[in-house]
């Protein structure tokens, strides 16, 4: 099990946060083949998080920007991450055949 923020560590940790945080949103993800998401972030809330449910080989990873930086996080099935909703990202295309799921949700 990936441990909070392992993925994109150069970018902050959820875990210095001092409030509480409550789920405000949640939804699915079921990307076919093919699927992709654009540059996007979560703003205006403190973080989103991903629960990855089914990755199949070759499914795509998720990509995080801040200012000129890039890091891919290539996740398995059952991985946590957690990053600010600020902070832009984009998930890459899905180049197998089964779906990619995911369950992704924004916290305040």
């Amino acid at each position: 099990m990936l441990s909070s923020l392992t993925g994109v560590s150069k970018f902050g940790r959820v875990s210095e946060a001092v409030a509480p945080l409550t789920i405000d949103q949640w939804w699915f993800n079921c990307g076919e083949a093919g699927d992709e998401y654009l540059w996007h972030s979560h703003s205006p809330y403190r973080y989103s998080a991903v629960l990855y449910v089914q990755v199949p080989e070759n499914s795509g990873g998720i990509e995080f920007r801040k200012h000129e930086e890039y890091q891919v996080f290539q996740p398995t099935a059952e991985d946590f991450i957690e990053f600010a909703g600020t902070l832009a990202h984009r998930v890459l295309p899905n180049l197998s055949t089964d779906y990619r799921i995911s369950v992704a949700f924004n916290l305040k």
